[in-house]
């Protein structure tokens, strides 16, 4: 089984988690999906770009919560 990952986007700051340990924080993040746009490529594994490659393999699971999780929960989540 692959590296478990998730990231959380909340108030400028944003982090990434593998494994449910933090492995990266950037407390000066200013993206959000609204600065998107429309968009009309909404696929896993595919980016919005045409020149990045696609996914070369298997998505197991994937979820999006309706709130940025503590990372207590985030760690729950690898566990269960």
């Amino acid at each position: 089984m692959g590296a478990r990952r998730a990231d959380r986007r909340r108030r400028g700051s944003g982090v990434l988690y593998v494994d449910g340990v933090e492995a990266g924080r950037n407390d000066a993040f200013v993206s959000s999906p609204l600065l998107l746009g429309a968009t009309a490529r909404n696929c896993l594994g595919r980016s919005q770009n045409p020149s990045h490659p696609y996914l070369h393999g298997a998505v197991a699971g994937f979820r999006i919560h309706n709130r940025a999780l503590p990372a207590a929960d985030v760690a729950a989540l690898v566990r269960a």
